[in-house]
This record gives structure tokens, C-alpha cells and sequence, in this order.
């Protein structure tokens, strides 16, 4: 119902603008067609209105083609119409079908009746305060009328419109400009919503990448750091291998030449004593030759003796010299810090006289000393020293590390070890560390 409605003031509108064009056929066409979209329901003033304009479009061609017509005949549709109007209190329609009765009467040069309906639609109007209607109303009487200075007021009503037209353009001008500054701002505020979600996810890509990247670095890294770990691990096991090769032959030499010197002092150097002993009990007729003898077996036990002192405490070292093995020890070190290690050995200092057992502690005393340089001290130089002082050696294991606080604790397995051996060879083992300062382990050794 309210589309149907709809269509049929749409084409009732369509026909008013034609009629204001003064295209007359188009104007009944237009309402001819909104009739046909009229029924039961619409409102009897609508219909009214609609064959109002139709009967107008008629009068007009009527005019156009005759001189002579019968105008009450036309507009007593008008008049029907008003009437409805009225009585359904639909002022709008009533002053538009009043002010069309005052048009048409003027038309067929009846001044009186076009007056007439004039007056009627201005004080209409006014009871309701319409001013357009009373404004239509009085320029229509203002403008038909005879008086003096008609033209004037004609001119001044002319204007109004003029400036009233111009306002109305000047009111739209603004409008539209209203209206392309709030399309323009609207334009401007997607713009910038879309600006920020680009920088947005621009940002968010960027930082997604830069994790990536700092992520697969990280790991390629800590690829890198366990691969140098494991290959230091496995250097470590290798140097702990030769080192351990090293002593095992040391012990096992050692072992075999005490086993040799004591089957020698046991058994030989007893069994010429033995037989010494007894040549000396027995009666010879030859005192001299007995005498010689004897010294020759004295002489031949003290010389076995010796050689089993000589098996046991000397020479121990006669294949690996003491200071070789430090030298080769360390060209065997290696870390991540490529620390460079210096040996430093005073051609006074001689420390193959030595016992073996001194030697294998000094020995492993440095060593252990050395696996801390490489696992902590982050160094750049490492230097072993030998000194002579007295009738002392100073052997000094000195870095330019990290350092560490002397005052936290240093219970760990290595320096535990370190000072048993410092024990077993009658010193004590003095560490100096100053965090940023380097390591410095001092122990001596006497010799005789």
C-alpha cells in the first residue's frame, strides 16, 4: 500500500513540474499514470489532486488553440477538490487548488473570482502561519492589481525573488561545500585508518622478520657455540688421553724399574752379601787371595746397590724431559678465546734432579691450572714460569683473564687436587685474582 502510494505521488509530482514547464501533455500523461496506481485505499484527495492538474493541462490547451472557452466548466474540479481538501483539513492541498482557482480565473481575464480565491488562500494561510503560502497569495493580488507604481512594486517583488534565489544558491553553494569538506575529512580519516594499518602491519611483518632473523641467528649460534663445545670437549678428551698415555708410561716404567731395583737389592745384592758373609767365616791357607775376595764381592754388592738407587730415584724422565712435557703441553691448549701460552724457563733452573713423584705432581698441579685458564678465564695470554729463588723454584701459572672475587668460594674438585699435590710436594699453593685484573697461581719446590 505505501509503495503504491508512493508511485502515485511521484508521478503526481512529475505532473505539477511539467504544468510549472508549461508542458501540458506530459503533465496529463504523468497523471493519467499516477491514477492508474490509485485504488480503494488512497485517500479521495489524492485522486482529487491528481485529475486536478489533468483538468488544468486541459484548460490550458484549451486556451491555446480557443479564444472563447467555458473556464467554470474546468474549474469546478478545482473547486471539488478544494472542497475535499478542506474538509479532511489538508491545508496544503487547499492553498495549492485556491491559489490554481485564482490562476485560472485570471486566465479567462475574470479579475473579480481570480482575486477572490487569492484573498481566500492568503487568509487561509495566514490563520495557519504559512508565510510561502501568504507570500504566494499577496504577490499574486500585488502583482494583477491596478494601482499606481504597480511597476515599481513589481520590480521590488522581482528582486526579492532575485536576491531570494541567490540566497538560495548562496545557502547551496555552502552546502555542497559543507558537504565536500565533510566528504573530504571522511576521505581523509579511511586515509589515515588506512595509513596506520598499513604502518601497522608493516610494522608487525618488520618485527616478525627481525625475530626471525635474531631467532635463526640465535640457533645457528648456539649451533656454533655446541659445536665449539663439543670439538673443545673432544680436544679435551684427546689431551686427557696423551696426558694420561704419558703418566700411565711414566707409572708403568716407574713401576717396572722399582720392580727391578728391588728384585736387584733383594735378591742379588743379598746373595752376594750372602756369600761375602760366608767367605769371610771360612779358614783359607791363602789369607791374601781371601782378602781380595772379599773386597771384589764388597765392592760388587756397593755398585748393585747403587745401580737398584739409580733405578728407583734417577732417570726417570731420561726419554720425555721435564720441561719438554710442559713445552708440549702447551702446544697442545686450545679454546675459545684463543689464549696464547708462553712458557718461561730460566736456564738456572734445573729440574731434572728431581724425584719423579715431584715431577708428576709439579706436573699435574700446572695442568690442572691450565684446564681453568681454558674454561674460565677468558684470557688472551697465559705464561708458565719457572724461577730459581734459593734453594727454591717458583713455577707461577699467571693470566690476564676475568679474574674472580678471592673472596668466593673455591672449593671446587680441581683445586682441591691442586692442594693435595702442593702437600705431597711440601709447598702451598697461593692464588691472587682481582675480578678484570687476571689470575695468578704460585706454588715452589725445593731442590737440593
Amino acid at each position: 500500500m505505501h509503495l503504491v502510494l508512493a508511485l502515485s505521488m511521484l508521478y503526481l509530482n512529475l505532473s505539477e513540474v511539467s504544468y510549472l514547464l508549461k508542458n501540458y501533455s506530459e503533465a496529463i500523461n504523468y497523471a493519467n499514470v499516477g491514477l492508474t496506481y490509485t485504488n480503494s485505499d488512497t485517500p479521495d484527495v489524492m485522486i482529487g489532486v491528481i485529475k486536478s492538474y489533468i483538468v488544468m493541462s486541459n484548460m490550458c490547451l484549451a486556451l491555446e488553440t480557443h479564444d472563447n472557452i467555458d473556464g467554470e466548466e474546468y474549474i469546478k474540479e478545482i473547486r471539488k477538490t478544494y472542497e475535499e481538501a478542506k474538509r479532511v483539513n489538508n491545508l496544503y492541498f487547499t492553498n495549492a487548488m485556491a491559489m490554481t482557482a485564482a490562476e485560472l480565473y485570471l486566465k479567462i481575464n475574470d479579475s473579480v473570482k481570480a482575486f477572490e480565491w487569492a484573498e481566500r488562500s492568503f487568509e487561509l494561510s495566514k490563520e495557519r502561519d504559512i508565510k510561502v503560502a501568504q507570500r504566494r497569495a499577496l504577490e499574486f493580488l500585488v502583482l494583477n492589481k491596478e494601482y499606481d507604481n504597480k511597476e515599481q512594486v513589481r520590480q521590488i517583488i522581482e528582486l526579492g525573488r532575485d536576491l531570494e534565489e541567490q540566497d538560495y544558491a548562496t545557502r547551496n553553494r555552502f552546502a555542497r561545500i559543507a558537504y565536500e569538506t565533510e566528504r573530504i575529512e571522511t576521505e581523509n580519516s579511511q586515509l589515515r585508518n588506512m595509513i596506520s594499518t598499513i604502518v601497522s602491519i608493516s610494522l608487525a611483518i618488520v618485527l616478525t622478520l627481525v625475530i626471525g632473523v635474531y631467532v635463526y641467528r640465535l640457533k645457528n649460534k648456539n649451533k656454533e657455540i655446541r659445536f665449539i663445545k663439543d670439538q673443545q670437549e673432544a680436544n679435551e678428551s684427546i689431551y686427557q688421553l696423551i696426558l694420561e698415555r704419558s703418566v700411565i708410561a711414566t707409572e708403568v716404567k716407574n713401576n717396572v724399574r722399582n720392580k727391578i731395583a728391588k728384585d736387584i737389592h733383594d735378591g742379588v745384592v743379598n746373595g752376594i752379601f750372602t756369600i761375602r758373609f760366608n767367605l769371610q767365616q771360612l779358614k783359607s791357607e791363602n789369607e791374601e787371595m781371601k782378602g781380595i775376595l772379599v773386597n771384589e764381592l764388597q765392592s760388587l754388592e756397593k755398585r748393585t746397590r747403587d745401580i737398584s738407587h739409580s733405578l728407583i730415584d734417577n732417570e726417570l724422565f731420561e726419554h720425555n724431559k721435564f720441561v719438554s712435557l710442559i713445552e708440549d703441553l702447551l702446544a697442545l691448549q686450545k679454546n675459545q678465546w684463543n689464549t696464547e701460552f708462553l712458557l718461561d724457563y730460566e736456564n738456572a733452573v734445573d729440574l731434572e734432579d728431581l724425584p719423579a713423584l715431584d715431577k708428576v705432581n709439579t706436573y699435574f698441579i700446572i695442568r690442572e691450572a691450565i684446564q681453568n685458564v681454558n674454561k674460565y678465564s677468558q684470557a688472551s695470554i697465559c705464561k708458565v714460569s719457572f724461577t730459581k729463588e734459593k734453594k727454591n723454584v717458583v713455577i707461577k701459572i699467571k693470566d690476564n683473564g676475568v679474574g674472580f672475587d678471592e673472596g668466593s668460594s673455591r672449593d671446587g674438585m680441581g683445586l682441591q687436587n691442586m692442594n693435595e699435590r702442593a702437600i705431597a710436594l711440601h709447598s702451598e699453593l697461593i692464588i691472587h685474582s682481582k675480578k678484570g685484573m687476571g689470575t695468578e697461581l704460585m706454588f715452589k719446590i725445593k731442590i737440593k
